[in-house]
């Protein structure tokens, strides 16, 4: 079977990929109607450019119309802001957040980007996501909020850094017990 050969979507997406500005430049002012569409795995190319860090791309394909919130057309459901959050890129989720992104966009499990921000550990992150507006409390589909997913993978600092924006546990209040009203984290120990 002969490989089917790139169609202008994956060239865009490709080129967004690598950082070549030039390129996505003259393919989008060929054909403007490429920033809509999505490559062979479901990723657009803002959403590439957003978790390669390519800011320049980014800032030309948002002012050339791309959709900002738009999810990718895949299992994973992310948009741009996700995508930076998952590659650690403060400043690009800074870029985002700038531009108008949803710091309250939903994933597929209905984590919003706080929970990714949590799941990687980036109170940098989780820090510009609070002060664009995201709720410290947001429950997804299991009704785990970002300290729960912090607690899951044992990041102490994470978790003090969500709880000290109020950020709280689904279990809690119930689930602490009596002697242990002054440390919700008791539990904890218990599953190391």
């Amino acid at each position: 079977m002969t490989p089917r050969p790139p169609d202008d979507i994956s060239r865009l997406v490709d080129a967004a990929r690598l950082g070549d500005a030039a390129r996505v430049s003259d393919m989008v002012g060929k054909s403007p109607a490429l920033i809509r569409g999505v490559d062979h795995n479901g990723w657009t190319a803002l959403q590439v450019a957003a978790h390669f860090g390519h800011a320049e791309i980014v800032g030309f394909l948002l002012d050339a119309g791309a959709a900002i919130d738009a999810p990718s057309e895949n299992t994973a459901g992310q948009n741009a802001l996700h995508m930076s959050i998952g590659a650690g890129n403060a400043d690009m989720v800074k870029l985002l957040l700038g531009r108008g992104a949803d710091p309250m966009a939903r994933l597929i499990r209905e984590w919003t980007p706080l929970h990714q921000a949590a799941l990687h550990g980036d109170v940098a992150i989780a820090e510009l996501l609070l002060k664009a507006g995201a709720e410290v409390n947001a429950e997804a589909i299991d009704r785990r909020m970002p300290v729960d997913i912090a607690l899951m993978n044992f990041d102490t600092e994470t978790e003090e850094f969500l709880r000290g924006h109020g950020g709280r546990s689904f279990k809690e209040p119930w689930f602490i017990g009596p002697d242990d009203e002054d440390d919700p984290g008791w539990w904890r120990e218990r599953f190391k």
